[in-house]
């Protein structure tokens, strides 16, 4: 969950731990230039109180709070300037005006999802690649689905993706896995219990570990090697469809792809299109854009 929600939702809160929240988010990224003492002062606390709630919400203090809060209200205000990820169509809109909001929502879910990628991310899972003879797609919803594209383009050039769906099956799984193998998490909030379970046997292990997860601090994160941020505008329950995760989710999957196609291109092409052509000698089409170059 991203600490503005949190700021909002003020779960386990005390009265003053209430009040520095909501003196916080009044303040938005004006909040760069004050201290904790300078916080506290404004709502009449000690500035003790001031980092136990920063504390409270998993950073060690008050400055490293103020960084991961200020980081995350200019990736909030980025992007999704035209169209609302949570109601992106409204009742009165033709069914053209709904899929050309929906063609601009995907072109943001990318763009979002792009502008979370550092390089040191992609130097880092190049790296895993090294070394992998095999990837565990751990997901416990219907995101599973979302791997299965990815796991017959991966099949094309001969990595096996193993899809797991049952939380006994992927405990168990984490439990013999060698360490030239990854397994990738899929999780929007990253709390949920069995998965993050999963994560920590794999961790215990030595597994390497990916998760994609929502934008934000989250347990899941926390026991993964590498962290790759969805595209995090929807809420849990009142948007009218979760397109930003499965898009985002799509994207993520075929930028890890081509990224591992590219380590050894010239064979892999030859590897996938050997295959495709001597299985689907019979295929064709009228359709000249369909057609091969003789």
């Amino acid at each position: 969950m991203i600490i503005e929600e949190r700021l909002k939702i003020q779960e386990g809160f005390s009265d003053v731990e209430k009040a520095i929240a909501n003196y916080i988010l009044g303040r938005g990224e004006d909040l760069k230039n004050e201290s904790a003492r300078y916080v506290a002062g404004q709502v009449y606390a000690s500035p003790s109180s001031v980092t136990r709630l920063c504390q409270r919400l998993g950073f060690d203090g008050y400055p490293d709070f103020r960084e991961a809060y200020l980081e995350e209200a200019a990736y909030l205000r980025s992007h999704f300037q035209r169209i609302d990820p949570n109601r992106p169509f409204e009742r009165k809109d033709s069914p053209l005006r709904v899929a050309n909001k929906l063609s601009a929502l995907y072109g943001e879910i990318v763009d979002d999802t792009l502008s979370l990628i550092t390089a040191e991310q992609m130097q880092a899972v190049m790296q895993m690649f090294e070394t992998c003879r095999r990837v565990h797609v751990m997901s416990l919803g219907s995101h599973a689905y979302l791997a299965y594209p990815f796991r017959e383009k991966m099949m094309k050039i001969g990595m096996e993706v193993d899809i797991i769906k049952q939380s006994d099956i992927g405990y168990y799984q984490a439990g013999i896995a060698g360490r030239d193998e990854i397994f990738l998490f899929i999780s929007y909030s990253g709390e949920l219990e069995s998965m993050i379970r999963i994560a920590a046997k794999a961790r215990r292990e030595g597994i390497p570990t990916i998760c994609f997860t929502s934008y934000g601090h989250n347990q899941l994160e926390s026991l993964c090697d590498l962290v790759f941020y969805v595209s995090t505008r929807e809420k849990l329950i009142t948007n009218l469809g979760t397109y930003g995760v499965y898009v985002s989710v799509l994207y993520l999957f075929d930028v890890l792809y081509s990224c591992w196609f590219n380590r050894n291109h010239e064979k892999n092409l030859a590897k996938k299109t050997g295959i495709s052509a001597e299985y689907q000698k019979k295929r064709h089409s009228k359709n000249p854009i369909l057609m091969e170059g003789e």
